[in-house]
């Protein structure tokens, strides 16, 4: 099973989007351990959380 990692501080990102051309902002947040990552729309009235289903991020140390 790969080291899990994670980040300390909320980040954030702010730019176009590719599709809409609209300004859009990205904002990661620290979360509890073995929660995963769930991706939250905040652009509808919807209380939608969307789960990541395959171990796509990896941990990179130099």
């Amino acid at each position: 099973m790969p080291k899990q990692c994670g980040i300390q501080k909320i980040v954030s990102i702010r730019g176009i989007g590719i599709h809409s051309g609209k300004t859009v902002d990205l904002v990661l947040r620290p979360a509890n351990v073995n929660s995963g990552i769930v991706f939250h729309r905040m652009d509808i009235n919807s209380n939608v959380e969307i789960y990541q289903l395959m171990q796509i991020m990896w941990c990179i140390h130099s």
